[in-house]
Parts: C-alpha cells; sequence; structure tokens
C-alpha cells in the first residue's frame, strides 16, 4: 500500500479489530455498518497483499503479517491521540471509546468489581471489556494493542513496556462450614485433607505441591478447577480444602457461605501488578485508568 493514499480510517478499523477479534463488534465501535467495514478491510488486503484476518467461529483470528503489523499501528494511532488530546483539558466524564483490560482471573475477580462500578460513576462513557489473560499470553496482547493494561501475577515485560506493582498478599484455606478440619487447621489436618485445584491450564501440579515437595511431603489432589469461582461453588458441597490468594478467598466466603483459614504452611506472597505499553504512557486517558487502578487496589473493597 503506498503511504501516501493511506486512510487514517483503515488503521483505526484494523485497530479496532485486532482488538476485539471480531468485524461485527469493530464496527459497532467506530459507528460504521457491517459492509463499511468489511469494505474497508477488503481495501486493507488489496493494499497491503495480505488478507490479514482469516474468519474463525465467532470473530476472526489475525494472521502473521497482522500481528507483526499490530503493535507499530497501534503505537502510531496512540502518537497521533496523544498529540490531538493533549490541545484540550483531559475529562473523564465526556471520553466516550471502549477501554479493553487483560485481566488473570485474580485480578478480574478482586478488582473488575471495584473498577466497573467507578468507571459507571466517574467515566459512564467508556465502555469497559475485560478479556482474560495470564502469564502466558498478557505480553503479546499488550504488544499487540488488543489490551490496553494488563493486570494480575504477571511475568517481567520487556523494557519497551512498564510494570507497576499494586498489591502484596498472602494466602488463605477455603473449606466449607463444619467441615472436620475447619476448627483446628494445622500442617498434619492440612496434608491429611483432599485438595481442590485451580488452573487455567489443567495442570494438577500448583505452588503448594512444589513447596510441600520441597519438604519431602505431598498431598491429596481431587477436582481441579478452571476459575475460581466454579472452585468456591464445587467446594460448598465437598470437604476438599482451596489454597488462594486471601483476597479471593474473602470474595468466595462471602459469595458462597464459605469459611477461611490461614494457610498452615510458609508460602511466598502474591503480587498483583499492572503493565502497559511505553507508547501510551502519556495518553491522558491511559494515564486517568492507571491512576484509577492504582488507587482501586490500594483502597481495597470499600475504596
Amino acid at each position: 500500500m503506498i503511504f501516501e493514499k493511506l486512510d487514517l480510517n483503515l488503521l483505526r478499523l484494523f485497530e479496532a479489530v485486532m482488538q476485539t477479534g471480531n468485524v461485527t463488534r469493530a464496527a459497532l465501535r467506530l459507528g460504521l455498518t457491517q459492509s463499511a467495514a468489511s469494505n474497508g478491510l477488503a481495501r486493507l488486503r488489496e493494499g497491503l497483499g495480505d488478507p490479514l484476518f482469516i474468519r474463525r467461529p465467532g470473530g476472526v483470528e489475525a494472521t502473521a503479517r497482522a500481528r507483526d503489523l499490530a503493535g507499530p499501528v497501534a503505537e502510531a494511532l496512540s502518537h497521533l491521540r496523544q498529540a490531538l488530546d493533549g490541545q484540550r483539558l483531559f475529562d473523564p466524564a465526556h471520553v466516550e471509546t471502549e477501554v479493553v483490560i487483560g485481566t488473570s482471573d485474580h485480578a478480574e475477580l478482586v478488582l473488575g468489581p471495584r473498577l466497573a462500578t467507578h468507571l459507571a460513576a466517574a467515566a459512564p462513557g467508556i465502555a469497559l471489556t475485560f478479556r482474560h489473560c495470564d502469564r502466558s499470553d498478557a505480553l503479546a496482547l499488550i504488544d499487540e494493542g488488543a489490551v490496553q493494561l494488563a493486570l494480575g501475577p504477571l511475568p517481567e515485560p520487556p523494557s519497551r513496556m512498564t510494570r507497576q506493582f499494586l498489591t502484596r498478599e498472602g494466602f488463605a484455606v477455603l473449606l466449607r462450614p463444619g467441615h472436620p478440619a475447619a476448627d483446628a487447621l494445622d500442617l498434619d489436618a492440612y496434608i491429611a485433607g483432599r485438595h481442590m485445584l485451580v488452573s487455567a491450564i489443567a495442570s494438577r501440579d500448583g505452588l503448594v505441591d512444589r513447596l510441600l515437595a520441597e519438604r519431602g511431603l505431598g498431598r491429596r489432589l481431587g477436582p481441579v478447577a478452571s476459575h475460581y469461582l466454579a472452585a468456591g461453588a464445587m467446594l460448598a458441597g465437598t470437604d476438599d480444602l482451596l489454597t488462594l490468594p486471601a483476597s479471593v478467598a474473602a470474595v468466595l466466603a462471602a459469595a458462597f457461605g464459605l469459611v477461611s483459614r490461614p494457610v498452615p504452611l510458609d508460602m511466598p506472597a502474591m503480587r498483583l501488578s499492572m503493565i502497559w505499553h511505553r507508547r501510551n504512557a502519556e495518553a491522558p486517558l491511559h494515564r486517568w485508568l492507571r491512576r484509577s487502578v492504582a488507587l482501586l487496589a490500594k483502597a481495597g473493597p470499600r475504596g
């Protein structure tokens, strides 16, 4: 595609499809008809000599060429937005846009409700979308511009990204009321019990298993759930034990009438962090969003 003939709106369309993974949702975000979005993608495909997006059930999948372009396009549009937004005072109450935040199960369950409540009051024009991510894909989603922020227990980012630590917390054990070990959960009772595990990748080996193995100990493992809410619902009807971050334990205990107890095992603290791309560092909306997340994380459930 010849640069002089490039239509800026086509880049905005490309960015929206990358972020949503769906042409219809991208069109709605930009205020386009379905046919206008399809025609725009056809022009991009012809100009770049690549299909860019392949249809899949429920949406589209980016080609290798589209993934290569995603970062540079997002960065270029971000710089342009920053230059234009800098000409006026930023007021979140008058912003109308979509914000996509990548979250681990932990971060969405604990920080998601606070952020949704805050945005509904302070920035009602922002359409907030949470997208699941974890250590394996969060950095790639940030690079592609598919998410504006990632929240969770995340890995060390590359130099083109910035990380801010949000919270540091310990762990707790959840069990049903009336559980035989509810009143005396020492290490012997902990090891003797059957345990539930939460793993998004269906692993039957968790942090607790590794810590016990270092001491020459082990535990019996029962069901492995894919997310915390399902685990909370399952736990209410069993004698299993579930070891999890203390903030998540508090949410599930309240939701399912469970009992929370200290872990009778020395465990390292869990740290939730926020990661973003440096290309977004000075964007007014992005700065406000990051500040909001940090304050809400520090304030806790009542913040």
